[in-house]
This record gives C-alpha cells, sequence and structure tokens, in this order.
C-alpha cells in the first residue's frame, strides 16, 4: 500500500518475472487488495521486473503498460 500525504493512493503488486501481470489471478488478486475496506483505492498496479501495468478498479484493461527499459530478458 502507498500512501501519499498520509492517504492511501494505491496498491503496488509485486509479482516474479515469470507472471503475468495484465490478466487471470494476480489481476484479480491486485483488485481484491484495492477494494478491501481498509485501503479502499481506485488504482492499483503490478510489476513483475520487466513491465509495469496500472489499472482503474472499475476497468478491465490497464490505464497505461509499459515495458521497462533496462530489464533483462533472462531475469
Amino acid at each position: 500500500l502507498i500512501k501519499v500525504n498520509k492517504k492511501n493512493a494505491f496498491i503496488l503488486e509485486a509479482k516474479s518475472p515469470s507472471e503475468n501481470i495484465l490478466t487471470g489471478k494476480n489481476v484479480e488478486q491486485a483488485y481484491s487488495y484495492a477494494i478491501n475496506r481498509e485501503v479502499q483505492v481506485t488504482r492499483f498496479v503490478l510489476c513483475n521486473g520487466k513491465e509495469i501495468a496500472i489499472f482503474d478498479v472499475n476497468a478491465r484493461e490497464p490505464l497505461l503498460y509499459f515495458k521497462l527499459a533496462n530489464a533483462s530478458e533472462n531475469g
């Protein structure tokens, strides 16, 4: 959980390089953290060390997705 000015801002979920961060169980897990009653944020971020995806809790597709420029293909 990342806070800005002492308020919950977004969830950052770190995954291993082999994990899919665009669909499936990893997105569902981060979403469930974001909507938790004690967290309640509208954005969540997944990163697998090679890619970053930023989601809004009200959308299926990422708001922003990009590959990290210096990420090693070998992990």
